[in-house]
């Protein structure tokens, strides 16, 4: 306790000692730095930021049940940026206590294992597929409702066994809500029921109904239907439009972003295949057969008796004899000959859906017009500035127009495909004009309230500061005022008191043989000597007890006793 007395003592009279401009300054100084530490160790002590879940993007109905667990917990440390919420890093567990306390986690996709997990071990099969399956919709209807313009989806999947060899029918329902004002495109609807017949294996697409609830519209894609967007006709239109709209950009790139659309017809023939039959009327031999049959017999006749009696020519009766073998002859010749007429077969097959008009529709800006007529205007006259071009006139920029527009027919004529015998191409492609509207500029900020948002923010920093120039201000001036002999603690020899007393005893006679310093004054006492009359003080102090000790020994010591003893 006497420790603390004595320190106390000290610090009053040392505080008592200061001048007034000191005590003032020492005052800022000690409230100065106590708050100066307070907002340093608030700005240190501040942890880092980090986003819940790893920057996993919420959906807005689950922002809104975490928003509401936070603020049951009390948590409000927490900054919601964009889809993600961000928290302190020192409070993250207990943002993700506050949540599963309040049944807001969001929910998250799981495995086949973490659907079955947790369940009662006496369920029945039945009852474990059944929760596996419910928890399945809850997985993909929460992967389709993370998908870009939509709040929320829900999918309900069923199935039945119907006939004699149980034949399994599968159908599912995708309810979606998309983001206001955005309702879900044909292609949206559809990449929504690929997902869901690729989620549940058999289920055909076109047995998924998507649902649009904010138009009440709903989709069923039909892969094989010639209608609707999967037509083959329109999925082949799509196509070309595309590449040609592509290949008249890259023609009229000087002309750099500029409207531009595309109209292609199709032949509407998915696939043509003729064949043409034509006949000569000169037959042609294509077969002969030839066949020939000779057959000739003959048998020799009987002879008479030697002798002329017999053979001679006599008047005598005749006989008449039998007749000899006769021989036989046959031939037989046949010869056949096949024609045919001549002809010529022909097979021809096309492919359909081939571009058979092509129109192209492209906007040219006034400012795109103008700039090309500066452009040509600093050419022609190098040695100028734009400054110096004299305003165009209504009939150049017209002419310019015309000359761009030929340009592009030229160019995007060569593009397009060939046109019926009689049609003109350069028809085909139109140019227009139109005029640039700037969007309409947001208004910036006032500067009072700039001003205000941020002392609002940095108050504490600027208070800080102005603490700190404030001390600093009584400083420059204290060392730039001169002191006084009131304000100067070493006046009267480094703060001792020196009584009144102790300058009367410090009459020191002089006998007129030395010299006087130029602090010292002499005067002339009653006996008529000098004497001289030493003033004592903290600015000379050395300087003075040196000259005493030198002139007049004994009263330097009287001095020093009596120093020494008013000390004790």
């Amino acid at each position: 306790m006497n420790f603390l007395t004595d320190f106390g003592k000290q610090i009053r009279e040392m505080f008592l000692s200061l001048t007034p401009a000191a005590r003032v300054v020492a005052a800022v100084l000690l409230v100065a730095i106590p708050v100066s530490l307070a907002f340093l160790f608030q700005g240190t002590s501040a942890s880092p930021s980090e986003y819940l879940f790893a920057g996993r993007s919420f959906k807005d109905s689950e922002i809104q049940a975490m928003e509401v667990a936070f603020s049951k917990a009390s948590l409000r440390n927490y900054e919601v940026v964009g889809s993600r919420i961000k928290v302190p890093a020192g409070e993250r567990d207990q943002y993700i206590k506050s949540l599963s306390d309040n049944d807001a986690l969001p929910m998250l996709l799981s495995s086949a294992q973490d659907r079955v997990d947790g369940t009662n071990p006496f369920r029945s099969a039945r009852e474990t597929d059944l929760i596996y399956k419910e928890r399945k919709q809850k997985d993909v209807a929460n992967a389709i409702s993370r998908m870009s313009g939509i709040v929320d989806a829900t999918v309900e999947y069923s199935e039945s066994r119907q006939g004699f060899g149980r034949q399994m029918l599968q159908s599912a329902v995708v309810l979606v809500t998309p983001q206001s004002g955005r309702p879900l495109q044909p292609e949206q609807m559809r990449e929504i029921a690929r997902v869901v017949s690729n989620a549940y294996a058999g289920l055909l697409a076109e047995n998924v109904r998507v649902t649009d609830l904010s138009t009440g519209l709903g989709f069923t894609p039909d892969e094989n239907a010639l209608g609707g967007e999967e037509a083959p006709y329109l999925k082949q239109r799509r196509l070309f439009e595309t590449g040609y709209k592509q290949r008249i950009r890259n023609t009229l790139n000087w002309l750099g972003d500029f409207p531009l659309e595309v109209e292609v017809i199709l032949d509407d023939t998915i696939f043509s295949e003729t064949e043409q039959l034509k006949i000569d009327p000169q037959a042609v031999t294509i077969e002969t057969n030839a066949s020939r049959k000779d057959s000739e017999s003959t048998k020799a006749t009987q002879g008479g008796k030697p002798g002329t009696e017999p053979n001679a020519l006599g008047n005598k009766g005749g006989s008449l004899a039998g007749a000899p073998d006769q021989a036989s002859k046959t031939k037989e010749t046949s010869e056949n000959e096949k024609r045919l007429p001549g002809q010529e077969i022909t097979r021809m097959a096309k492919a359909g859906l081939v571009p058979k008009r092509v129109s192209a529709s492209i906007g040219i800006a006034d400012g795109f017009i103008r700039k090309t007529f500066e452009t040509r205007w600093l050419q022609a006259n190098p040695d100028k500035l734009i400054t110096d071009m004299p305003p165009p006139v209504q009939a150049d920029i017209d002419t310019l127009f015309k000359e761009l527009e030929n340009n592009i027919n030229l160019a995007v004529a060569g593009i397009l495909p060939p046109v019926v015998a009689g049609d003109d191409r350069f028809k085909l492609v139109s140019v227009y004009r139109y005029t640039e509207v700037p969007p309409e500029e947001i208004p910036a900020p006032a500067l009072t309230t700039v001003l205000l948002e941020f002392l609002g923010e940095s108050w504490q920093t600027l208070g800080m500061f102005l603490i700190v120039l404030v001390a600093m201000g009584f400083i420059v001036s204290i060392s730039r005022s001169k002191n006084t002999v009131a304000d100067d603690p070493f006046k009267d020899g480094f703060g001792i008191a020196l009584m009144e007393k102790i300058k009367d005893n410090l009459d020191i006679s002089d006998d007129g043989s030395g010299e006087t310093g130029s602090a010292e004054e002499a005067e002339v006492g009653p006996d008529g000597k000098r004497v001289r009359k030493v003033e004592v003080t903290g600015a000379d102090l050395k300087d003075s007890l040196s000259t005493m000790i030198q002139d007049n020994p004994d009263a330097a010591v009287n001095l020093i006793r009596t120093w020494i003893g008013e000390a004790a």
